[in-house]
């Protein structure tokens, strides 16, 4: 009889032991799992930099302090507390705990959506058979997809009237319609220019103090190649509204020419027999049907200005350096025939 009593005063201190012991296993078992998940998205956010290891460090400091608040059993009056707490926003009061709630919700959420563009990013970074600028947009255009998600997810939970997002959208809508404006311009430019063909692939062309060989043609803008090999990226636009030197769009021969000063006293035509053959000694030039050529510009004061020119059979095939190299040779050919060039007069410079 005794034996049974005691059994009977025991069983609930027994099972209430045991709930207890299942409680904080259960607890910690949570808090470490928050804790490692927690973790891994600041890391994959923040990377391995000395300021992910902090955010990681208070956030797992964070869980456990909740997870030590909600054993000792003074969580539920810490909610309490910041639920009976109110700060006044307009005509609402809002209580601090929908304030932390909706913090850690934005957190939360946010951290999320970039955990996953991130994954998305290297999935798609990953894919060589497409264009490295075309996987960056792509990479970009989902994570501000995913933000905005979140945010649309996020601000009816926190109790946001979100009928405002129409009005900002709409204000959005006309910034972007007058900024897009040159995009547009540029796309219908590059339709016009295909369809008239004022400027063609091969191309050489002089565009706001460029000269380049159109090499490559895109919707929004074209590509000229420089002599010094460098590219210049032009917009359509610029081939419609602005004055642009096709030097090959009705015939791909043209010339190219050098100026030379020459004293006063020099003999001109022992000149011009000196320098017209020099530029048959290199083969792209031309000797018909336009021969190399020496005229008489003008005379100053300085001296007397002559211009050599050839004619080429594709100018946009020209090597840069052939018109330096005839320079040069004109120069010396000059100098062993005896011919002066013209030389500066000394200009009085006053104070």
């Amino acid at each position: 009889m005794m034996n049974e009593q005691f059994e009977g005063m025991m069983n609930p201190f027994n099972y209430q032991h045991s709930s207890s012991i299942a409680h904080l296993v259960v607890s910690i078992i949570l808090a470490i799992i928050v804790s490692r998940v927690l973790s891994h998205l600041v890391r994959s956010v923040l990377g391995d930099a000395d300021q992910a290891k902090r955010w990681v460090r208070r956030a797992v400091i964070a869980v456990w302090v909740i997870f030590a608040l909600d054993w000792v059993g003074a969580l539920d009056s810490v909610l309490d507390v910041l639920e009976s707490l109110s700060i006044p926003i307009g005509m609402h009061h809002v209580t601090v705990l929908r304030i932390v709630q909706g913090v850690l919700l934005v957190v939360l959420v946010s951290m999320g959506s970039l955990w996953f563009s991130r994954r998305v990013e290297k999935r798609v970074m990953g894919l060589t058979s497409i264009d490295t600028s075309l996987r960056v947009i792509v990479a970009k255009v989902v994570q501000g997809l995913l933000i905005t998600m979140a945010a649309l997810v996020t601000l009816p939970v926190l109790g946001i009237d979100t009928t405002f997002l129409s009005v900002i959208g709409g204000a959005l809508g006309v910034g972007l319609g007058f900024g897009l404006q040159k995009i547009a311009s540029n796309y219908v430019s590059g339709f016009i220019i295909l369809l008239d063909r004022s400027v063609r692939l091969d191309d050489l062309i002089s565009v706001d103090g460029r000269k380049g060989v159109v090499t490559q043609m895109e919707a929004r803008y074209a590509v000229l190649r420089n002599p010094d090999g460098t590219d210049t990226v032009v917009p359509n636009e610029n081939f419609v509204t602005g004055m642009v030197v096709n030097h090959t769009l009705n015939d791909r021969m043209g010339s190219i020419n050098v100026s030379l000063w020459l004293a006063h006293d020099a003999d001109l035509r022992k000149a011009i027999a000196v320098l017209t053959p020099l530029p048959l000694l290199h083969p792209d030039v031309l000797s018909e049907p336009h021969a190399p050529a020496v005229q008489v510009q003008q005379v100053t004061e300085v001296g007397i200005e002559i211009q050599l020119s050839w004619w080429m059979r594709d100018l946009a095939l020209v090597n840069p350096g052939l018109r330096p190299q005839i320079l040069l040779e004109s120069i010396e050919a000059l100098r062993e025939a005896g011919i002066p060039f013209a030389k500066r007069p000394e200009f009085l410079i006053r104070n």
